[in-house]
């Protein structure tokens, strides 16, 4: 299993490290019955934590919740793409460029399609 961990776990990759939070906090969360609002202090905090801990079905749960999100649901199997491999940080999305200067700026309006077609 090749997996670019230092991308995955990357400061920059806001987004994969609010889902494995999530992914960790939830399982916990819906198990105990509770909503964020009930974590409105550091004691309250700890105590679900020591008691998520406590629980090994929970934390098995957890655990396999976060493993979910770590395979790249592009790529077939479990191991990222040879190209993924080669990130050293997350990839950004670019605009299509045809190489002429000029951003793709053209939309197509497919109403007026369909009724040429009627």
């Amino acid at each position: 299993m090749k997996i670019n961990w230092k991308v995955r776990f990357n400061k920059q990759n806001v987004a994969f490290w609010l889902r494995f939070v999530f992914a960790v906090f939830v399982p916990i969360l819906v198990y105990m019955g509770l909503e964020v609002s009930d974590l409105d202090t550091w004691s309250s905090l700890g105590t679900v934590l020591l008691s998520a801990i406590a629980n090994p079905y929970l934390v098995g749960l957890t655990i396999m919740n976060a493993l979910n999100l770590i395979p790249d649901p592009t790529t077939d199997g479990v191991s990222d793409s040879d190209l993924a491999m080669t990130y050293e940080q997350p990839k950004k999305d670019t605009v299509l460029d045809y190489g002429d200067g000029q951003e793709f700026t053209e939309q197509t309006n497919y109403t007026s399609d369909l009724k040429d077609e009627e």
